[in-house]
């Protein structure tokens, strides 16, 4: 019995391959950046699912931790290094159909504040609750 090439596809609407190629950008990416940074134990790339999206078809979000010394590396003088990581990944995104865009992540920037925390925090400080 012969499949179909829309049997291919998931009912969820997944793109086929796209897992392959979350895979190879991921090892692309991370053999690049280990070269690049000085801590090389410390780079972490993950590929989200392939999302579709409106406008753009579909999507996949490269996450890449590196240590906080290191983001500057990543990032280069105005953008340089991260603009060749994405021309790297464009015709593998090319291939297989996939737009494939790398976020740097940096723990720096993360606000992670919760009400419970603040809260505490302030009865700490002795800080008045603003009531």
């Amino acid at each position: 019995m012969t499949t179909s090439v829309s049997s291919a596809y998931d009912k969820r609407d997944s793109r086929p391959f796209t897992t392959e190629c979350g895979e190879i950008a991921e090892d692309v990416i991370s053999r690049a950046l280990e070269a690049i940074v000085s801590y090389p134990a410390d780079v972490r790339v993950r590929a989200s699912p392939a999302r579709k999206t409106n406008n753009a078809g579909w999507r996949i979000a490269l996450t890449i931790s590196v240590h906080p010394d290191d983001i500057g590396l990543v990032i280069g003088t105005e953008g340089e290094r991260i603009k060749a990581i994405r021309t790297l990944l464009t015709p593998l995104g090319a291939r297989f159909k996939v737009g494939i865009f790398p976020y740097v992540d940096n723990p720096r920037d993360r606000r992670r504040f919760d009400r419970d925390d603040d809260y505490e925090d302030r009865q700490d400080a002795n800080i008045p609750s603003g009531k």
